[in-house]
């Protein structure tokens, strides 16, 4: 049975603000109800994040399309498997990938919970600054699209830099739980689409397998992308959303 669905959910990555999502929005709002989130309150688990996504596509009366970038690629996988009947279709935005099992250390999850907090009461200072130094190191074109006093406003919030550090303190207990949940349940057969950063971390032959994780997966290279590119390229972005809301019906550029 071909799903469609009338709602976007947008998640960021580690540090990520719902404003980042403004440009893949503007071009989805006049036929989606798109839906984005800061987590400040994260509850950096993956079973708490999925649930959190469950949520959402609750509230909206799901089924639900969810754009993933990065880290929080790890939370819609994990949404997907544990509740199918919520998930129309997936978006992978230059996820984060592990091939292999992490060995969870606990002295390294200690010492980014304990930096996120020595950090967090200089956030109107650091933050901003941090902001900068990421978009400078992950964009093509080095600059920021974000308005300047929304930047200064997110991440001078000391709970932003924290949540941050929580979620670096838990990566590889998620990665280890998302490998065991794989073995457990299946990935439902909905529409996946793998974006890839050529210029992004060398996540290449782990994001076709990914793509492979559905029948109807595909991996898309986007040509000059860095990292962050719903941030630079949020017509690509919005392009494989709305395909996948349409039920998949299209064949996108580059796709395979």
């Amino acid at each position: 049975m071909t799903l469609t669905s009338d709602t976007v959910v947008c998640a960021s990555g580690l540090g990520g603000a719902a404003f980042d999502w403004e440009g893949v929005r503007r071009l989805l709002q006049d036929r989606y109800r798109v839906v984005r989130f800061d987590r400040r309150n994260l509850r950096p688990t993956l079973r708490s994040e999925a649930m959190r996504l469950a949520g959402l596509a609750e509230a909206a009366g799901g089924p639900v399309v969810v754009v993933a970038h990065s880290v929080a690629a790890l939370h819609a996988e994990a949404f997907a498997r544990l509740r199918p009947e919520l998930v129309c279709g997936l978006v992978l935005v230059d996820p984060s990938c592990e091939v292999r099992t992490p060995s969870p250390s606990a002295l390294r999850s200690l010492a980014w919970r304990v930096g996120g907090g020595l950090v967090s009461p200089f956030a109107r200072a650091a933050g901003p600054a941090l902001r900068r130094a990421v978009v400078r190191r992950q964009t093509v074109a080095r600059r920021d699209p974000a308005p300047r006093e929304a930047v200064r406003r997110h991440y001078g919030d000391g709970q932003i830099l924290r949540a941050a550090a929580a979620e670096l303190a838990c990566y590889d207990a998620m990665v280890a739980d998302l490998h065991a949940l794989r073995r457990r349940a299946p990935f439902p057969p909905v529409g996946l689409v793998v974006l890839t950063a050529p210029d992004g971390p060398a996540w290449r032959g782990c994001h076709e397998g990914l793509a492979a994780l559905s029948p109807c997966g595909r991996r898309i290279d986007v040509p000059r992308a860095a990292h962050l590119l719903h941030l630079e390229f949020p017509e690509v972005v919005a392009e494989a959303a709305d395909d996948l809301a349409q039920g998949g019906r299209r064949t996108l550029l580059g796709g395979r």
